[in-house]
Order: C-alpha cells, then structure tokens, then sequence
C-alpha cells in the first residue's frame, strides 16, 4: 500500500511538473510571436513593407493571427495590390470584429471607390467598438455628406464639434498619404466647420 501511494505521489509530481513545463514553453512560444508581431509593425514602420509581410505571414496561424491579416493589408495596400488587401482586411474582421484599423482601412478604400454604404458600414463598426475615435466618425460624416445624407453628416460632425476636437489635426493623426482622400476630408472638415459657426451663430 505504501509503496502504492509513493507510486501515485509520484506520478502526481511528475505530471504537475510537466504541466509547468508545458505552460512554461506555451508562454515563451506566444512571448515570441508577439515580438515577431512588434518586429513585423517596426519593418512597416521602416518602409520594409516585403519584409513586414514576412513578418506577418509567419503569424497567420497563431493567437496574433487577426493583427497579422491586419498587417498584411497595411503591407499589400502599400505594396500596391488593393485587391489583397481588401482580402487580407476582411479576413482580419472575419476572425475578430472588433479589429478598428482593417475596418478604417476598409472604409477609406469604400470612401475612395464610392461604396459609401459600405463605408458607412465600416465605420459604424469601428465606432460600436471605440465611440471616441474622432477619424472613424469624421470619415462617417464624409460618407453620409457624399452618399447624399446631409441630416447623418450634419449630425456627426456635431458630434464631432460637441467633442472639441480640431477636425484638421485629425488628418495629421493618421498621417494621410492618400491625397485624394486627403483633399476630400479637408474640404468635407471646411464644410462642416462652416455649418457648424453659422448654426450657433
């Protein structure tokens, strides 16, 4: 009996240890992803969007697998292939929803084909998410205002206003390197601006 219950303590031991072991390895394996992930964004960041995509790629089957299709759009809409973008992009929000800068990504590519409900709908999404992100409800006005919905955009652009936000900072915070969309927001900001002092006045 005795040399059963040593057998059984044992074995208990044993298995503990190699559960720590294995959560041990487990945690290290995500420490390294998430470094891989941080490197991939440094390279992008660097303008090493080849290299960035490598990154990511690495990265498509693991916990960090929404962040990497997220990145690989960001490297693709760089690289100048729209199409795997957008593929990259709605797997992103496939996998997670909540995943605001494929949708932001998505709606600026809708902004700039004329798909304005599916701006809209992007949007939206990202506002559920983070209701104080000013660009998403900025981008929401210019969708509503170019779609033909004056009453959506004058409301979002109160939004907007009621948040004392300057709207043409908000261009310098995502760094626009779309001219057009750049041209587009800044008149849609100036109009908007406009309204608003002539409503209170």
């Amino acid at each position: 009996m005795t040399d059963a219950l040593i057998r059984m303590t044992m074995i208990a031991g044993l298995t503990i240890v190699s559960l720590a072991v294995l959560y041990g390895f487990s945690r290290l394996r995500v420490s390294l992803k998430k470094r891989e992930i941080e490197r991939g964004h440094k390279l992008y960041d660097e303008g090493d969007y080849s290299g960035a995509l490598q990154c990511a790629e690495k990265l498509k089957e693991t916990v960090f697998q929404p962040l990497a299709y997220d990145l690989i759009g960001d490297c693709y809409n760089r690289l100048g292939n729209e199409e795997k973008a957008i593929e990259a992009y709605k797997k992103a929000i496939q996998i997670d929803s909540s995943i605001t800068t494929s949708h932001l990504s998505l709606g600026e590519i809708a902004l700039l084909k004329r798909k304005y409900e599916d701006a809209i709908s992007h949007f939206t999404a990202i506002l559920a998410v983070d209701p104080e992100m000013v660009i998403a409800r900025l981008y929401l006005a210019a969708a509503y205002k170019l779609s033909g919905n004056m009453a959506m955009f004058q409301n979002e652009f109160s939004v907007i206003r009621k948040g004392k936000v300057i709207p043409a900072n908000i261009l310098q915070l995502r760094n626009l390197n779309n001219y057009s969309l750049r041209g587009m927001l800044e008149e849609i900001i100036a109009e908007g601006c406009s309204e608003g002092s002539s409503g209170r006045g």
